[in-house]
């Protein structure tokens, strides 16, 4: 054939290069090495110096290619260890020349589905062909599309062969990364049934993770773990309650003035404060509340029971110290009303709810939003991490305090005024302030429990009926 003259007819040509053929039909069944290697050099010839040299059209390129290629794809099984790759190597060269490529005869070639019993060293050399030419030509013009590679993908993942069936899951999980929610369109449906195959699963599973999604099987885990999170927070939460109505239980009332005291005179020198303070151990549980009266006037005396009566039981002891923790069903920080506010009601108000109060990130106890400064630099357990600005007064982590410090761009705490620790500007000080601050339609932006608890109360109903607690920690809520 290098000895033909340029100037022979292309028909000429064209018989001559159809002869060649045949020959490399024959040469590749062959079952001598040598013969099969001569075959493919004869093979290349053909394709790219013969068909350009004689300008042969592309319908003599595609001739030649579909009398040799199933032959090859045949031999690519083979189990001599050298035919076998010499004729996936000269496939894969193949697609590249440049009167084959623009026809993308081989890949569609190639890609056509096998037989679910075909011989599993020929499934596996087939399957691992399409994977090396996929990675090599991708989806862009290259004969490859998502129908046809996802058709031979799942005919591939019946075969009885494991191997066959890893190959093509490597395929599918490919071709999702570059195209996406179209593959699945070609699988079973996403349900708890299909997931129970485990070819399915990690498919679907390895889909997640492209996705950036947890698997199912993790959001499992991320949900008992949430449960078993809750349930203990729950547990904690009942035990704490139950030191609370034990600790309210050893309260026991104040004894009544002499007869001949004068109203104002049981106020102390606190100017109307009166303290109540347990000083049992409990536990981590430590409850120190001061208590300013609605009028914030002196509490008159009591009066001395007259002979004859009976002293009050216990029973009626235990009556008043629940009442110091439940007034009229009202919260003494907040003033909100509910009949719900039982003991046990109260303190998950405080925990969950209430706009003057805050857990404390760090120790998990429930503070005054006021005082979270002050609780942050003496009271809570990690308050060796934190220290105050001089300028805003506000608690910083002592990571970010220099260069707190050094920027100078906080809002300096005025002595007239409060300084709020959420918002960080300051309001007119009084106890009154502060509710309108942290409780108000225009008040702290930064309080996530203010919009909540202006949906749940009625415009204007601010509850009145109960003094302000000044300085108040409850700790052990958590």
């Amino acid at each position: 054939m290098k000895e033909v003259e340029r100037a022979t007819p292309k028909d000429d040509a064209r018989a001559m290069m159809k002869a060649a053929v045949f020959l490399v039909h024959k040469g590749i069944k062959d079952k001598v090495v040598s013969v099969f290697k001569a075959a493919l050099e004869l093979l290349k010839y053909v394709l790219q110096d013969f068909v350009p040299t004689y300008k042969l059209t592309k319908g003599d390129v595609t001739f030649a290619v579909e009398k040799t290629l199933p032959k090859l794809l045949i031999k690519i099984g083979n189990t001599a260890t050298r035919n076998r790759d010499e004729a996936r190597n000269f496939i894969l060269e193949m697609t590249h020349f440049t009167d084959v490529q623009p026809l993308h005869i081989v890949p569609l070639e190639c890609v056509k589905p096998f037989k679910v019993n075909l011989a599993p060293r020929l499934a596996l050399c087939r399957m691992e062909l399409i994977e090396k030419m996929y990675q090599d030509l991708g989806l862009d013009n290259s004969g490859f599309i998502t129908e046809n590679v996802m058709t031979f993908c799942t005919q591939a993942l019946k075969h009885h062969s494991g191997s066959v069936r890893e190959v093509a899951e490597r395929i599918i999980i490919s071709l999702y990364k570059a195209v996406g929610e179209p593959v699945k369109s070609y699988l079973p449906p996403d349900d708890d049934k299909t997931r129970k195959n485990t070819l399915y699963r990690q498919l679907f599973e390895a889909f997640d993770k492209i996705d950036g999604k947890p698997s199912k099987q993790e959001l499992k885990k991320q949900q008992a773990s949430e449960e078993s999170n809750k349930a203990a927070e729950i547990e904690a939460l009942q035990a704490q309650l139950q030191q609370l109505k034990d600790m309210g239980a050893s309260v026991k009332p104040s004894p009544p003035p002499p007869e001949n005291s004068q109203p104002g005179d049981t106020a102390g020198k606190n100017t109307g404060k009166g303290n109540l303070k347990s000083n049992q151990k409990q536990g981590d549980i430590n409850i120190h509340i001061n208590v300013v009266s609605k009028d914030k006037k002196k509490a008159p005396a009591k009066k001395v029971a007259p002979k004859g009566v009976k002293k009050p039981t216990k029973a009626s002891e235990e009556d008043d110290t629940s009442t110091l923790f439940n007034i009229d069903k009202t919260c003494i920080f907040c003033g909100e009303k509910d009949n719900a506010f039982t003991e046990e009601g109260l303190d998950i108000h405080y925990w969950k709810s209430c706009p003057m109060l805050k857990r404390c990130a760090n120790c998990k106890q429930v503070v005054e939003i006021a005082s979270l400064s002050d609780h942050l630099t003496t009271e809570c357990d990690s308050k060796a991490d934190f220290a105050k600005c001089p300028r805003c007064t506000e608690a910083l982590p002592k990571s970010e305090y220099d260069q707190h410090i050094k920027d100078k761009t906080c809002n300096p705490a005025e002595t007239s005024k409060s300084h709020c620790p959420l918002c960080h500007e300051n309001h007119t000080q009084g106890e009154e302030e502060w509710k309108t601050h942290l409780m108000g339609k225009t008040g702290c932006k930064h309080n996530p429990r203010r919009i909540a608890h202006l949906n749940k109360q009625p415009t204007g109903a601010k509850g009145k009926g109960v003094g302000k607690p000044v300085g108040v920690k409850a700790k052990g809520i958590r």
